[in-house]
């Protein structure tokens, strides 16, 4: 029996809240950018962490997990620039930062301790 995944399980429910968000944003040529970009690089969290579980080698497994580390990063900042261009809410960015945060954290210990072993 397969182990429970929680870092694809997080990531995978960050990118549903991701495009939740999406759909109740009306969109214009700006913000459609913007919208397209965090969508994006909230998936690409997701699809990587997918991947890496069928790594062909450790140095594999963790080159996904830091891809998936740099989407989150930028995930981040399209959230903020959203936020301070007043494409979503505060309430929105409340909730959304701080699971993109710790995605991250989730990620760079996972990445440390691959390096380590």
């Amino acid at each position: 029996m397969k182990e429970k995944n929680i870092l694809l399980e997080k990531s995978t429910d960050f990118a549903v809240a991701i495009v939740e968000l999406s759909k109740r944003i009306s969109q214009n040529p700006i913000n459609g950018i913007f919208i397209n970009q965090v969508v994006r690089s909230s998936s690409s969290i997701m699809s990587n962490v997918a991947e890496s579980e069928f790594a062909s080698s450790r140095k594999d497994f963790l080159w996904k997990l830091q891809i998936s580390l740099k989407e989150a990063n930028e995930t981040k900042y399209w959230l903020t620039l959203m936020k301070r261009s007043l494409f979503i809410s505060q309430k929105d960015y409340d909730k959304l930062l701080p699971e993109c945060e710790e995605l991250i954290k989730m990620l760079v210990s996972s990445c440390n301790t691959i390096k380590k072993n």
